[in-house]
């Protein structure tokens, strides 16, 4: 699913309160068949439910820290035995991923802000999918990365749902919304003003709802 719209229209405000980052004012989320209240990012992720912000420097990425950390961190209790760091395991589950995203680094102990800016948003996919996030919610997943890099995050997005998993992405590139989503959402002054099926609209109808109110 996607939610598109011009600055401001309140799709980034949506996809943080069903993280916790902001708190609702009305309405109700229904998670699984469940009414759930989020008030922390916490319980978001206790929820299975995952965030991959727009600014991956302060939002996402532990800059100073290794990449085996930023891919474990947030599931640390996989690699806990009597609440003492595997370090083996941790390891372990870390190059599997690198492996299998095709991460390109010099070793899992570099520091993540050495990587290339595609190189850092797969370490983030590699977390929530470590974290065995049931849904997943990105926010310009392909802002500042080259084009390869773009490519293969669509097919990471793809894999995802193969797995059964849930995407919500929220960008400002129509194109990519349309390429990538069954359903965009399109968003003017705070509200939800059409639901159209990627493969039935085009940039322009979307513009249209995004403008005009």
């Amino acid at each position: 699913v996607g939610f598109a719209g011009l600055e401001g229209c309140g799709k980034q405000e949506v996809v943080r309160t069903l993280f916790g980052l902001r708190h609702p004012t009305n309405g109700e989320i229904i998670f699984n068949g469940e009414k759930i209240l989020i008030r922390t990012p916490n319980f978001a992720i206790e929820k299975k439910i995952a965030f991959l912000s727009n600014d991956r420097k302060t939002e996402g990425i532990l800059a100073n820290q290794d990449v085996k950390w930023n891919i474990t961190i947030a599931n640390i209790d996989k690699i806990l035995d009597a609440k003492i760091l595997k370090t083996r395991k941790e390891k372990v589950f870390a190059e599997d991923y690198v492996q299998s995203l095709s991460i390109k680094t010099k070793g899992l102990t570099q520091e993540i802000h050495e990587l290339s800016g595609g190189n850092q948003q797969k370490v983030l996919v590699a977390r929530w999918l470590f974290a065995d996030s049931q849904l997943i919610i990105m926010e310009e997943p392909t802002r500042g990365i080259d084009v390869n890099a773009k490519t293969e995050i669509y097919e990471y997005i793809i894999r995802c749902v193969e797995m059964g998993k849930s995407i919500i992405i929220v960008s400002s590139e129509t194109s990519e919304l349309i390429g990538i989503c069954d359903r965009i959402y399109v968003m003017n002054k705070g509200k939800v003003v059409a639901e159209l099926m990627a493969n039935e609209t085009n940039q322009n109808e979307i513009k249209h709802y995004a403008v005009n109110l």
